[in-house]
């Protein structure tokens, strides 16, 4: 099994410089960013030298964004491909440009916007839809629906089951109670609906009779006027909101053409955020940062080159045995087995293909 021969790197540079020598580092892709505890751990060095803490959080919530916006463009606006169609390849330049990353991200949190307010809209049509589905049995009822009482009179209003007889039912309340009148709104296949009209001092007998035909009282909370105003209210409602779902669904429909700049953005930050926890294993100073790690042996030169272009000072080691034992030497295979597993979460482009070399860990 061919091996990979490795070097311990120590680079010293600028802190103005790091971000082009992380981007440089990651094309070069044959450097591994590791810990630099054994300098943490040096009591000659406790006082200038300090942990590099880069800020992740606003990167990490920029991918979310993204993720969520193109969530939203699949849900309302799917696109169709081949089960292993090929991705398109791209260039360094590509993936590292950042002068539409503003762009994306805010249309990336209007989606989100437009789809929060989508599913406001969703819920309130479902709302009048269940207030109007409540209210048609009692369409042809023509007393307010806030009406529950006047000086005098009591004003009920309720369902029994259709099995029930409502001739046997309005006798029984005539006798009981002649100073009461039931009138019979509509009925469907499981209920009857009703109205009881009687005087405040026969409620109670008038509900004993009704609660034993299992009657059940209808209370129109925050409802006012009649059932048919309601209902048209209702309507009138609906189709306003249509009106509203139809303009943000094309919306949506129209952001649909930037996927492919939204899918490529999202991989421009995720190689901002692998750039960034990199930074965040360097060691800083006033000035300047330090970075450990390793590198492929057969790349020192390259790297020099780099390093002396960025006016860096660097150190190439030999590993000891200690450090063998911790990092064993990789295969070929297995390195290209890693690039597909770590780099296969792309959502624009096929890692395997794009024009540019990554970091190669080596163990």
């Amino acid at each position: 099994m061919a091996g990979v021969r490795i070097k311990k790197l120590t680079l010293l540079f600028p802190r103005v410089k790091k971000e082009s020598i992380l981007r440089e580092l990651m094309q070069l892709g044959c450097v591994e960013i590791t810990g630099s505890k054994e300098l943490l751990d040096d009591p000659r060095l406790v006082q200038p030298v300090d942990r590099d803490n880069a800020e992740l959080e606003n990167y990490r919530a920029q991918l979310i964004s993204l993720t969520r916006g193109l969530e939203v463009i699949d849900s309302y606006s799917p696109s169709k491909t081949r089960l292993f169609a090929k991705k398109p390849d791209v260039t360094a330049e590509v993936l590292f440009d950042e002068s539409d990353s503003k762009i994306c991200l805010n249309l990336a949190k209007m989606l989100e916007t437009l789809d929060t307010y989508l599913n406001t809209l969703i819920t309130a049509e479902q709302n009048l839809k269940s207030i109007i589905e409540s209210l048609t049995p009692w369409y042809a009822f023509q007393i307010p629906l806030n009406c529950v009482e006047t000086a005098a009179c009591d004003v009920l209003t309720g369902t029994v089951a259709s099995s029930k007889n409502l001739l046997k039912l309005q006798a029984e309340l005539s006798r009981a109670v002649p100073e009461s009148e039931m009138f019979h709104i509509s009925s469907d296949k499981k209920k009857h609906y009703l109205c009881i009209i009687l005087i405040k001092e026969k409620k109670n007998e008038v509900m004993k009779i009704l609660n034993r035909r299992n009657f059940s009282l209808c209370i129109h909370k925050d409802l006012y006027g009649t059932a048919e105003e309601n209902i048209k209210k209702a309507e009138i409602s609906l189709n306003g909101l249509a009106d509203e779902k139809s303009d943000i669904l094309s919306r949506i429909r129209d952001a649909a053409g930037y996927r492919e700049t939204l899918m490529l953005c999202y991989d421009h930050i995720c190689t901002k955020i692998a750039r960034t926890e990199a930074g965040e294993k360097l060691l800083k100073t006033g000035y300047s940062l330090v970075l450990t790690g390793w590198i492929i042996a057969k790349k020192e030169a390259e790297l020099q080159s780099l390093a002396s272009e960025y006016e860096c000072a660097w150190e190439f080691t030999e590993p000891t045995l200690d450090d063998l034992e911790n990092k064993p030497v990789a295969s070929i295979k297995f390195l290209k087995f890693l690039y597909k597993l770590i780099l296969g979460g792309s959502r624009m482009f096929d890692p395997l293909r794009v024009k540019i070399k990554y970091n190669t860990p080596t163990g």
